[in-house]
């Protein structure tokens, strides 16, 4: 958590163009922590090297279970939706298809009566569920 959430005014100074290393005594751990690596060039010039940030961000989300790996269909109140090895934008095309041949038949004049549970479920490509 202290690399996602690092600053760099922990660990240097700068005032226009001129950069400092602040002193090791004057760092606290978590800023510390967040130090991958330090070095001076050929040229004397310092380097300071930090974790990766957006890494450690992506970690911890993941830790925490905020994304999903996996994407599952569902139906709303019925678990998941089978898919006959269809892919998604099949499956909404299918769907649609229902939808439209049940307007059709509600414009064409018919009864008006809700098909039964199992009927729509068979419409869809559902197994009837066990309650």
């Amino acid at each position: 958590m202290k690399i996602g959430f690092s600053d760099i005014r922990k660990l240097v100074d700068w005032s226009g163009d001129l950069v400092v290393l602040k002193d090791s005594a004057l760092i606290d751990d978590d800023a510390a922590a967040t130090v991958s690596e330090v070095a001076r060039s050929a040229t004397g010039a310092l380097r300071i090297k930090l974790h990766d940030k957006r890494a450690a961000l992506v970690d911890l989300g993941r830790h925490l279970g905020l994304f999903k790996e996996r994407v599952e269909l569902t139906e709303h109140n019925s678990g998941p939706v089978p898919t006959r090895g269809e892919s998604a934008l099949e499956i909404i095309q299918r769907r649609l298809a229902v939808i439209r041949s049940r307007r059709l038949g509600r414009e064409a004049g018919s009864s008006g009566e809700k098909p039964a549970v199992e009927d729509q479920q068979a419409e869809w490509g559902q197994a009837p569920r066990d309650e």
